[in-house]
């Protein structure tokens, strides 16, 4: 699978966990559901070996423009809920299944 295939999984995975769609997390709303996903989406892509600026090139490919920073922050909120929320340990760890 290439990193693309994988980034496509990953988001199909997350839309799939959290239920919301894919058009949904590549719009720029703000929404608490969709933009958790989209953290979770940083963080799991992150994990799985991508690099921060491959991320932010296949969301933009997807018609959502982000900045670096924003990866980050998913990325790093991402770290937090490991530690303390179950259910969104859960989903990575079968989301990082599926890639």
């Amino acid at each position: 699978m290439n990193r693309r295939e994988a980034f496509n999984t990953i988001v199909s995975e997350v839309c799939k966990h959290f239920e919301i769609t894919k058009e949904e997390i590549f719009t720029k709303t703000k929404e608490h559901r969709i933009s958790e996903g989209r953290q979770a989406i940083f963080y799991i892509a992150r994990h799985s070996g991508m690099r921060v600026v491959e991320i932010q090139g296949f969301m933009r490919d997807n018609g959502y423009e982000c900045p670096h920073s924003s990866i980050i922050y998913g990325i790093d909120v991402g770290e937090a809920k490991m530690g303390v929320d179950k259910w969104f340990k859960k989903m990575v760890i079968e989301s990082q299944k599926a890639v």
